[in-house]
């Protein structure tokens, strides 16, 4: 067997299973979160009474709540409106996994509060690429095109160069969010430990569960690919809207 040969074996075996990582990535973060969610936490407050509790004592009275459909879609808006998504599952669940995730989205209104310099690049590079995302496709189209027919050459090369320079910008705003997260679930554990509202043993359980959520966000780069977007539509259906 050649080099070559054993180079192309070992290339394709890390796109397979990258592949692999990505498309399932959600269904092993569910299956943990589904875990916890049957685990009640030591305190047995839900992730609404967490999120008043800790209102309060971070002194956030800025910060407004609401509830918001579907499944581990909580968040946290910052800015002029601050504002803390809770899913009803987790609003109304005593559970170990409602606590944690309650506080994840906490960490991020700590970021917030505190002016995180990354938390608000991220911010920044969101509501730019809420936009610009929807010129990739169509500015490599077109600037593709305009190559194949010779014509303007010019603007053809600076539309497909456009569009590859706003994907990058997509990819930049994937990559900058992991620690972003990461600093988020860090500053959420620490507060969950110094109040004892979990005990020492559950905290390595909710470690777990917001270690394999931090991997939905680096496999978050390859979202954009069509094949990722065509098995998550089917597996996962279409994703609901926030109220």
């Amino acid at each position: 067997m050649s080099a070559n040969t054993i180079a192309y074996i070992i290339l394709g075996a890390l796109v397979f299973f990258s592949l692999l990582m990505v498309l399932t990535s959600r269904s092993r973060i569910w299956r943990v979160y589904s875990k916890y969610l049957k685990v009640q936490n030591q305190a047995g407050i839900t992730g609404e009474q967490f999120a008043f509790a800790a209102r309060e004592m971070l002194g956030y009275d800025d910060m407004q709540m609401s509830l918001i459909d579907g499944k581990l879609s909580d968040a946290y808006m910052g800015g002029k409106q601050k504002v803390l998504f809770l899913s009803e599952e987790v609003a109304h669940s005593a559970s170990l996994a409602a606590v944690t995730i309650a506080a994840h989205e906490f960490g991020h209104a700590m970021q917030d509060h505190t002016n995180d310099k990354l938390y608000h690049l991220t911010r920044i590079l969101q509501r730019i690429t809420r936009f610009t995302n929807k010129l990739i496709i169509p500015c490599i189209l077109v600037g593709v095109g305009f190559m194949l027919f010779s014509y303007e050459m010019a603007i053809a090369y600076g539309l497909v160069f456009g569009g590859v320079g706003l994907f990058v910008l997509n990819a930049l705003l994937k990559v900058l969010t992991i620690p972003m997260e990461r600093d988020a679930s860090g500053r959420a554990l620490k507060f969950l430990k110094e109040n004892q509202i979990i005990s020492k043993d559950e905290i390595g359980k909710a470690r777990k569960l917001l270690s394999i959520a931090s991997q939905t966000y680096m496999v978050a780069l390859f979202d954009d690919f069509l094949i990722v977007k065509l098995w998550r539509r089917f597996k996962y259906g279409k994703p609901r809207k926030r109220r």
